[in-house]
C-alpha cells in the first residue's frame, strides 16, 4: 500500500509539474503576441484576462509541487490539485464547452484520469510523517 501511495504521489508532482509548465507557456506566448486573443473557454475566468490567470495558475501549481516534493507543505499541493480537478470537471464536462471530435473528448478524459489520480496521491499522503 505505501508504494502504491508513493507512485500515486511521484505521478501527481510529475503530473502537475507538467501542466503548470504547458500553462505556463501558453501564458507567456499569449502575453507576447498581443494580436491573439486567448478563448480558452473551460477555464472559469473571462476572455480578455486568461493569459494573466492561467500564468499565475501555472506559478501557484510551480510552487504547490516544489513546495511538496520538498516536504515543507503538502496542503497547498493537495488544494491545487483538488482545484485543478473542480476546474477540470466544471470546465470539460459540466459548462459550455463542446468537444468538436472523439479525439477532444478521449483527451479531455485522459486529463481528467490524470487529475484525479494525481489528487487521489496528494490526499493519500495526510497523516504522513513528513
Amino acid at each position: 500500500m505505501r508504494l502504491m501511495r508513493g507512485l500515486l504521489r511521484a505521478f501527481g508532482y510529475v503530473y502537475h509539474l507538467i501542466l503548470a509548465l504547458f500553462a505556463l507557456g501558453v501564458a507567456v506566448v499569449a502575453l507576447g503576441s498581443r494580436s491573439v486573443t486567448l478563448q480558452l473557454e473551460m477555464l472559469p475566468w473571462g476572455i480578455g484576462s486568461s493569459p494573466f490567470w492561467l500564468m499565475l495558475a501555472a506559478l501557484i501549481g510551480l510552487v504547490s509541487v516544489a513546495a511538496a516534493v520538498t516536504g515543507k507543505t503538502r496542503i497547498l499541493y493537495a488544494v491545487y490539485t483538488l482545484a485543478v480537478l473542480v476546474i477540470l470537471v466544471r470546465g470539460l464536462f459540466l459548462g459550455p464547452y463542446t468537444f468538436g471530435a472523439v479525439m477532444e473528448w478521449t483527451t479531455a478524459l485522459w486529463l481528467l484520469l490524470g487529475a484525479l489520480l494525481a489528487a487521489i496521491g496528494a490526499f493519500s499522503s495526510r497523516g504522513e510523517r513528513q
